[in-house]
């Protein structure tokens, strides 16, 4: 009986997850790694909805204007177990095509827990650009 909330997808990872650690070599080679699934989109709407801070706020002013561009509007699961989501989408025919991170010059704890997750994510969806972007005293810095 499928847990509330899961998909058929998310099924199979945990039946995989769970068959990798049990050392069942079988169920691996079932899995179709060769094709990147479709990140789901976020369902936070109205008092629970994210607002961008002043940094990612600048960061769409400065380079997103003409695009169709939403905060956090995707939450990418990758294949480790872990979900990433990105500061900025941007769609192009209601396709998403370019995944944006925005940071400050000052780096916290969290940052390389969001580079890992950024890295892991540019190797599971390879059709969508992602862009890393750190603003410094003298600009923005891409990457």
């Amino acid at each position: 009986m499928p847990m509330k909330g899961w998909t058929k997808e998310d099924i199979d990872r945990f039946n995989l997850a769970k068959a990798k650690h049990k050392g069942i070599a079988k169920a691996i080679d079932a899995v179709d790694f060769t094709a990147p699934a479709m990140p789901k989109r976020k369902a936070k709407v109205g008092k629970g909805a994210q607002q961008p801070n002043k940094t990612e706020q600048e960061y769409a002013d400065c380079f997103l204007q003409g695009t169709d561009h939403r905060f956090q509007a995707l939450t990418f699961h990758m294949r480790n177990g872990c979900d990433y989501t990105c500061d900025w989408i941007v769609f192009e025919n209601g396709t998403p095509v370019q995944a944006i991170e925005c940071k400050g010059s000052y780096r916290f704890h969290s940052h390389g827990r969001a580079r890992l997750a950024f890295r892991q994510c540019q190797l599971e969806y390879p059709g969508i650009k992602f862009s890393w972007a750190t603003k410094t005293k003298e600009g923005w810095v891409h990457e």
